[in-house]
């Protein structure tokens, strides 16, 4: 077969050189139209690799908050069959974002409760601190149940005389969800009452993860609750004025 027939492979009957050459006479005029040809199909294939290839754009964070969202209840832990103490929701109030009182009927000293394994902005921590109240409050009322069941941790007492445990509103783990939904930090002291530590922490990532609460990137809580305590006593100490024996 000769050159020009290896080039003359036809395409419904005329090939496509043929039509080249009959459409466009002049030499110049021929190169011109294929060197179009070829750029554009070199293009087409390229633009075709970048497009297929193209890395895909960063993961962002929300950057709303969403002050009076409502709780994500997911099922978190297997509830306990037994739990120390339970009280009607109607004496359950909160102190903070993660101390509760239970009114006493027979006494006016009301039941203090700290709940285990989390630490929630002070009040003063603003606008974190109300932010968690009024998340935990929020908890409270979703119960189904209309009671509060809590357990008490290994060492039942902190130093200030609240109770530390672990309580459900219904079946609704407390103390995972602040962390769950980032209105609150893991906190761990001692070995004693650490009998949820894996879950808190995976917890506390989880919500760090997806920037909720206190750790939305745009506006997230930059004091850990335990350091603006210190920070406080100490400033207090420092402006307190000294007694005449120095103490």
């Amino acid at each position: 077969m000769s050159e020009r027939n290896k080039k003359d492979k036809t395409i419904g009957g005329k090939s496509l050189y043929s039509l080249i050459l009959k459409l466009l006479p002049g030499r110049n005029n021929r190169k011109t139209v294929l060197s179009v040809i070829v750029s554009f199909l070199l293009l087409s294939l390229m633009s075709g690799f970048w497009i297929d290839y193209k890395s895909p754009a960063p993961l962002k964070h929300s950057s709303k908050h969403k002050e009076d969202e409502k709780p994500n209840l997911e099922p978190i832990a297997n509830k306990p069959t037994k739990f120390s103490f339970c009280a009607p929701m109607s004496l359950v109030s909160a102190s903070d974002g993660d101390t509760l009182k239970i009114k006493n009927p027979s006494n006016e000293k009301p039941q203090r409760i700290r709940l285990l394994g989390i630490d929630a902005p002070e009040l003063g921590q603003k606008p974190f601190g109300e932010r968690a109240k009024r998340y935990l409050l929020s908890l409270l009322k979703s119960s189904d149940q209309g009671k509060l069941c809590c357990q008490t941790g290994r060492e039942a007492l902190d130093k200030y005389g609240r109770t530390l445990a672990y309580c459900w509103a219904g079946d609704h783990f407390i103390n995972a969800l602040l962390l769950q939904n980032g209105h609150a930090v893991s906190l761990f002291i001692g070995n004693k009452n650490n009998d949820y530590k894996d879950l808190f922490l995976a917890l506390e990532e989880e919500a760090a993860e997806r920037g909720v609460g206190i750790h939305n990137p745009e506006n997230p809580l930059t004091e850990q609750p335990s350091d603006w305590r210190k920070r406080k006593r100490y400033a207090h100490k420092a402006d307190s004025p000294r007694s005449s024996d120095g103490v």
